[in-house]
């Protein structure tokens, strides 16, 4: 049996994905250690600050 990636299997699955933890967490909701961990690994990366750059500047529309 296949297992899906809960992180996302596209640049912008993974982008929607980090920022819905990231808001969940500000909220106050608990976020599990590996949950947060792929997190704080993901926001490091070039394509999540390339993604960031462009939904910055477009918005939601620009990331996909």
């Amino acid at each position: 049996e296949e297992r899906k990636n809960p992180m996302g299997e596209t640049p912008e699955a993974r982008f929607k994905w980090a920022r819905s933890v990231l808001a969940r967490s500000e909220a106050g909701e608990a976020i599990g250690s590996e949950e947060a961990r792929r997190v704080q690994e993901y926001v490091k990366s070039s394509e999540y600050e390339s993604l960031l750059d462009l939904y910055t500047t477009f918005g939601e529309g620009g990331v996909g």
